[in-house]
């Protein structure tokens, strides 16, 4: 059953290994869904430093400090030493993990004139990306090769620093997919495994 989260987990494994990003650089993470906290977990597991989580409510906060980010910004609220990485020019790289508007656009001000955004979210047809945002010469997509990352984070999970059952919340008869459904869209569940029993 927990095999399952390997699909998330690979393809943002992927992601930031395709952002051009190494140890020494600072990333921020706009987003706090399950690509949100896988990203930032990879990211530290691959020693980036600082990275720090964009989002909108406080209740996140405690979510990410256990999953390794070096800070947490709800909202404007940004904290002193988010705001000195802003001033000294921005953000290395950002990821875009939400797929809208204003978290492209939350990325985009905070790597600054010289940083990278990432666009891992996919904006819908109903409010898509600005296209003058999404054309910003910053901004880019890398590819997503699940299975250059495979043999790496079979690694990780063999070495105890990835536990495939922390990505998964929630385990419901098939016949509940409806109720699954609802869950992740009210934000009551991360990831829902549906089983035929």
């Amino acid at each position: 059953m927990h095999a399952v989260a390997l699909i998330t987990l690979k393809e943002t494994l992927s992601c930031l290994e395709n952002t051009d990003i190494q140890a020494g650089h600072s990333l921020a993470i706009v987003g706090t869904g399950p690509v949100a906290q896988a990203l930032t977990h990879f990211a530290k597991l691959a020693g980036i430093a600082p990275v720090v989580v964009f989002g909108r409510r406080t209740a996140w906060a405690q979510v990410f400090a256990r999953l390794g980010a070096d800070a947490y910004v709800a909202g404007d609220d940004i904290p002193l030493e988010v705001q000195a990485i802003v001033d000294r020019g921005g953000f290395d790289r950002a990821i875009e993990a939400v797929g809208a508007r204003g978290a492209l656009a939350r990325c985009l001000q905070v790597v600054g004139v010289r940083g990278r955004v990432n666009l891992y979210g996919i904006a819908p047809a109903s409010e898509p990306y600005r296209p003058k945002e999404e054309s910003d010469l910053r901004v880019f997509r890398s590819k997503v090769a699940e299975a250059e990352v495979h043999d790496k984070l079979l690694n990780w999970i063999a070495q105890g620093r990835v536990h495939l059952a922390d990505w998964i919340s929630h385990q419901l008869p098939w016949t509940d997919y409806r109720r699954g459904f609802e869950m992740v869209k009210d934000k009551t569940a991360n990831k829902v495994v549906l089983t035929s029993a």
